[in-house]
């Protein structure tokens, strides 16, 4: 997920699990929660079925997160 501003993208965010149901884009995973910093706070931001351990919304409060943003479809 990619989050935009005025000048384009201003971070990226890979998954952080594997999940078979994006199987088909989520190929190169990544291995950390890396909060963007906003003039209003750090966001972290958690991709598709990422949100569905609680131990990734524990990685962002460990980073100093201020909100986490969740875009995800429930199945």
């Amino acid at each position: 997920m990619v989050p935009f501003g005025a000048d384009g993208i201003v971070a990226r965010q890979k998954q952080l699990h594997r999940s078979e149901r994006h199987a088909a884009w989520a190929t190169e995973l990544g291995d950390a929660v890396v909060p963007y910093v906003a003039p209003w706070g750090r966001l972290a931001i958690l991709v598709g079925d990422d949100t569905i351990y609680p131990e990734a919304f524990r990685l962002a409060a460990l980073q100093d997160a201020d909100v986490v943003a969740a875009p995800v479809t429930i199945q």
